[in-house]
């Protein structure tokens, strides 16, 4: 027999807000019920260049044939992913550095599949100051633009580790 509570989780749609590693195995986050998960596919260091190819590997790695991963790209994606038996994975980073000056660069991210992005980690980058910045300015006049930028093409902006100010 099935607890109420066992079964209000069997059912419940469970998203990970973050995974700060993953190895690309879904184990033990289907074994746990999870429908989905943020995870973080480029170090916090990644330039351009370096965000690119994880962006593809982690495409690549949801587009095998016997993958377990289904890329996240809208919400229908995470039910869709609870109903195949596959872990959505929502593509996230937790510096936006990868975007560098270019403001276009988030319209190609998302048309990519990624969907959160952190503005900065800790440290001040172009886009604003990160949480262990004494000056906490904020925002940058950049980094204004890339907030309406981000907002436009529907990415989910993390504001972890940014300045109060930012």
């Amino acid at each position: 027999m099935v607890s109420h509570s066992a079964d209000l989780h069997r059912k419940a749609t469970i998203v990970d807000g973050l995974v700060f590693f993953s190895d690309g195995s879904t184990r033990d986050m289907l074994t746990g019920g999870v429908s989905a998960t943020n995870v973080r596919i480029s170090d916090m260091g990644a330039d351009f260049e370096q965000a690119l190819k994880d962006t593809m590997l982690w495409r690549q790695r949801c587009a095998a044939p016997d993958s377990p991963w289904l890329l996240v790209e809208n919400a229908e994606d995470i039910a869709r992913a609870k109903q195949t038996g596959k872990l959505g994975l929502i593509m996230g980073w937790q510096n936006a550095k990868p975007l560098g000056d270019q403001i276009d660069r988030v319209a190609l991210f998302h048309m990519l599949g990624l969907r959160v992005i952190q503005l900065t980690y800790n440290e001040a980058n172009l886009i604003g100051d990160g949480c262990l910045e004494k000056r906490n300015a904020g925002l940058s006049d950049l980094g204004l633009n890339m907030v309406d930028e981000m907002n436009r093409v529907g990415m989910a902006i993390d504001l972890s580790h940014c300045a109060p100010q930012t």
